[in-house]
């Protein structure tokens, strides 16, 4: 399996959103402290059916598969969190979020070779505590 175009986005603005969770009015993330250790601390919580975690969802990943085993493009396609497409040039382009890939990873822990590749994610070990 092999993972090209990889690219991470807001991943700030999800940090500076953790601190407005409970605002109701306009939140701007644009400017701000990120507090890294706060995001840390909350997006490493692996305890199911908890919320903690739920800022991880703000950064976006989209990246392109190729020679993907297809019980893995199954799992993927099965999963809402995930979109899946097909590439001309073969292979598939995903587009999901921080905290769907970790708590697909915690669902799938045989698919060793796909956690390792999501592991080299700009600060996805680091913010989602899977090591």
């Amino acid at each position: 399996m092999i993972v090209k175009n990889v690219e991470v986005s807001n991943l700030e603005r999800a940090a500076r959103a953790i601190e407005n969770s409970f605002n109701v009015g306009s939140i701007d993330t644009t400017k701000g402290n990120v507090k890294e250790k706060l995001a840390k601390s909350l997006g490493s919580n692996t305890q199911p059916y908890q919320s903690h975690d739920a800022w991880l969802a703000g950064v976006i990943v989209d990246f392109d598969l190729v020679n993907c085993e297809e019980g893995l493009y199954k799992k993927l396609l099965q999963n809402k969190y995930f979109t899946v497409s097909s590439l001309k040039a073969g292979g598939f382009h995903v587009n999901t979020n921080f905290r769907a890939l970790k708590h697909f990873n915690l669902k799938y822990p045989e698919e060793k070779e796909f956690l390792s590749i999501c592991k080299t994610f700009e600060k996805f070990s680091e913010l989602t505590g899977i090591n």
